[in-house]
């Protein structure tokens, strides 16, 4: 993280996460958010979903831009239904929160960054 100057205060819209982990911000009608599924507790009632929670219930913006490293759906090298704890925990306890704010306008696209999956999750109002 140490090259990187990231909005963990809320500084660019947002709840403020005070953590470089997680993070959220706004550009434009677009609140963005970012979501560590590598190192951070990815448990329901953990520190990243409860902050998650209180970013959704805080954003006024029409349009949601989600992503973290491991994708919730998969196949090939990394197959989301073995039983891989952060592609479960991904699906099973953070998408969840993010089509409950949105209903069923969700949109998952995966992007591809050095043969690694990049989860992408877009909603609007």
């Amino acid at each position: 993280f140490a090259i990187f100057d990231l909005p963990t205060a809320g500084q660019a819209g947002g709840v403020a996460s005070g953590t470089e982990h997680y993070y959220s911000f706004d550009q434009g009608n677009v609140h963005f958010i970012c979501l560590d599924s590598m190192t951070a507790d990815r448990s329901t009632n953990g520190p990243m979903a409860n902050w998650l929670r209180l970013d959704l219930q805080a954003n006024t913006q029409p349009w949601i831009i989600a992503w973290w490293h491991h994708p919730p759906y998969t196949r090939g090298k990394y197959d989301s239904d073995l039983a891989i704890p952060e592609l479960m925990d991904m699906r099973e306890h953070f998408l969840p929160l993010l089509e409950a704010e949105r209903g069923s306008k969700r949109e998952m696209t995966p992007v591809l960054q050095f043969d690694h999956p990049i989860a992408l999750a877009c909603s609007a109002r």
